[in-house]
């Protein structure tokens, strides 16, 4: 018996909008030329129990925009 392990990736657009009050706090709580960067595990699994599991990182700069 082989196994056979695929790979895939999740490309996001590299510009999308935040909610304008996470902007606004994000930019109220940094000062200037400091960032703030958001990690997120995220897993998936199939239904034959196999799972991965990935960091998705988000850094967003002192006016609350994405870096």
């Amino acid at each position: 018996m082989s196994a056979t392990r695929r790979s895939s990736s999740l490309t996001l657009p590299t510009i999308f909008d935040l909610p304008h009050e996470l902007e606004d706090s994000v930019a109220a709580a940094l000062g200037e030329g400091e960032t703030l960067t958001l990690d997120y595990l995220v897993a998936v699994a199939d239904a034959v129990g196999e799972s991965d599991e990935a960091v998705l990182s988000f850094t967003l700069d002192d006016e609350g925009l994405l870096v």
